[in-house]
């Protein structure tokens, strides 16, 4: 299934923005993700964690 897109809203703009997403075997990926007040989150079956700096 393909990536879908989800839109956090910040009160604040952040430093940096990352998205920690975990795979079927345990792995972790980072990707940076725009550091802006409005930042575009892909959303998959997978777990993620957005860090927020």
């Amino acid at each position: 299934m393909p990536a879908q897109t989800a839109e956090l809203r910040l009160s604040r703009q952040p430093r940096r923005v990352r998205l920690h997403r975990f795979d079927d075997d345990g792995a972790v990926s980072v990707v940076e993700l725009p550091a802006d007040r409005r930042v575009p989150v892909p959303v998959t079956d997978r777990l993620g964690v957005v860090e927020l700096t």
